[in-house]
C-alpha cells in the first residue's frame, strides 16, 4: 500500500528565477508566464503553445473561447452606442414627455382592488428607463444581433478549417 514510483505529468519549474532565459523555458512555463496571469488579458492567446502542452482538443475549445470573445466586442460597442442613444433621446420622446408632464393629472385605477388609486405621472422614471433601453435604436440592434448571431457559425468553421490545416 506504499507508491513505489510516480509520475507526476505537470511536475515542471515555473518560477522565472529558476529557469533562466526564456528560451529555455518548457511549455509549461511558457504558458503560466504568458498566458495563465490575469495581467495577460489584452494578450492573443498562445495557441500554438496551448496545442503542444495540451494537446488539440483542448487547444480548440480555447481558441473558440477566445475567438468569440474578440467577435463580441463588437456588438459590445454598439449596444453602448444603443444605450447612449436610448440616454440623449428620452428627453425627446412625445410618450415619455406625456407621461412626465406635471400638468397631466390622469387618475390610473388600481392594478389591484386593495390599492389606492394613483397618477400616471407617478410612473415618469420607469417611462424613461424604458425609452432608454427600448428606444427605436434597439429595433436596429435587434437585427444587427441577429445577423451577427448567424454569423458567427460561418465564420467560426473558417477559422476552425484554417487551425485543422495548421495542426
Amino acid at each position: 500500500s506504499v507508491y513505489e514510483a510516480a509520475f507526476p505529468l505537470h511536475d515542471q519549474l515555473i518560477r522565472k528565477e529558476d529557469a533562466g532565459e526564456p528560451e529555455t523555458w518548457n511549455d509549461r512555463m511558457k504558458l503560466y508566464h504568458r498566458w495563465a496571469k490575469f495581467q495577460n488579458i489584452f494578450r492573443v492567446q498562445p495557441i500554438h503553445a496551448i496545442r503542444d502542452y495540451y494537446g488539440e482538443r483542448l487547444a480548440f475549445y480555447f481558441a473558440w473561447l477566445g475567438w468569440y470573445n474578440s467577435l463580441l466586442m463588437i456588438p459590445s460597442i454598439l449596444g453602448i452606442f444603443v444605450l447612449l442613444w436610448g440616454l440623449l433621446s428620452v428627453k425627446y420622446d412625445r410618450p415619455t414627455l406625456d407621461i412626465c408632464n406635471s400638468t397631466s393629472s390622469y387618475l390610473m385605477c388600481p392594478k389591484i382592488d386593495r390599492q389606492a388609486y394613483w397618477f400616471l405621472n407617478e410612473t415618469c422614471f420607469n417611462a424613461k428607463m424604458s425609452y432608454v433601453f427600448d428606444n427605436s435604436a434597439s429595433v436596429a440592434f435587434a437585427i444587427l444581433i441577429s445577423i451577427f448571431a448567424v454569423s458567427v457559425n460561418f465564420l467560426w468553421q473558417r477559422q476552425e478549417n484554417r487551425l485543422q490545416f495548421e495542426w
